[in-house]
């Protein structure tokens, strides 16, 4: 399949590159609309895409196409497509925030196959996590097309629509509460001497083998908690300061601005 990117941003790049880096996409099946023509111009040189003069150009090229603007920019960039989607027979993708399966359809003001996609900042480096869901007039070859895509750049997860603020408070958000959790005891270490630098990758480094060994193992946080944690041990003092400094009410507050503010949008 051909693929068009309209809008080639960080979040896009980074879905190209893990494709085209897993031979899931081959440049030359690749078409990109940007109206940043530096930008435009900087990704068909590095990597070696096709530029497209105009959205109508690459609808008459792809057969999928990747909707990676703000959601803001949707309704100008849809407003007048959907009778050439249905004639190319289009499935679009959007990886806007905030915009439903509906409001897409709405914009396009015809019924075409799309599909929405929440993927998070870890598909940079093909560690992603990204949930999907279809409206009924997607195939089913498409589906897994536009599955396989992303899980060229880390996992996906096919959930209802409804439970998307959710997701995206969990997943999308999270990598930057987590950069902010790694930072905080980056600098808590280096009040102790530890250059920030080496404290920052040994942070990293325990997060990232804690989060694996948690997602390989068939016991519950808690229980790999407990295992840490000896009786009047060093981890349980700092498991009571957490608790006392209500670290876990903090973050379940955070979670529920992120689905408040992404149904809100």
């Amino acid at each position: 399949m051909k693929v068009g990117f309209v809008g080639c941003g960080n979040m896009a790049e980074a879905i190209l590159c893990g494709c085209l880096g897993k031979k899931f996409l081959e440049p030359e099946h690749v078409m990109v609309c940007e109206i940043d023509l530096n930008r435009l111009a900087y990704i068909t040189d590095k990597w070696g895409v096709q530029s497209a003069a105009n959205k109508f150009e690459l609808l008459d090229f792809a057969d999928v196409v990747l909707l990676a603007v703000k959601p803001q920019t949707l309704p100008i960039i849809l407003s007048d497509v959907g009778i050439k989607a249905i004639e190319k027979r289009s499935t679009f993708v959007s990886i806007a925030a905030g915009q439903s399966l509906s409001q897409i359809e709405k914009m396009l003001d015809h019924k075409v196959p799309v599909a929405r996609v929440m993927p998070n900042l870890n598909v940079q480096i093909c560690e992603g996590t990204t949930a999907i869901c279809f409206n009924p007039l997607v195939s089913a070859k498409n589906m897994m097309y536009v599955t396989d895509m992303f899980q060229a750049v880390g996992s996906v997860y096919e959930i209802p629509e409804e439970q998307f603020s959710v997701f995206s408070a969990i997943a999308g958000c999270s990598p930057a509460f987590t950069y902010m959790y790694i930072d905080a005891l980056a600098r808590s270490a280096a009040r102790f001497g530890m250059s920030k630098k080496l404290a920052s990758e040994i942070a990293a480094a325990a997060v990232g083998g804690s989060a694996k060994n948690l997602s390989h193992s068939v016991s519950h946080a808690w229980e790999l908690i407990d295992q840490v944690c000896s009786p009047g041990g060093v981890t349980l003092e700092g498991i009571s300061a957490l608790q006392e400094g209500r670290f876990e009410v903090v973050i379940s507050n955070a979670v529920k601005a992120c689905v408040y503010k992404d149904k809100n949008f």
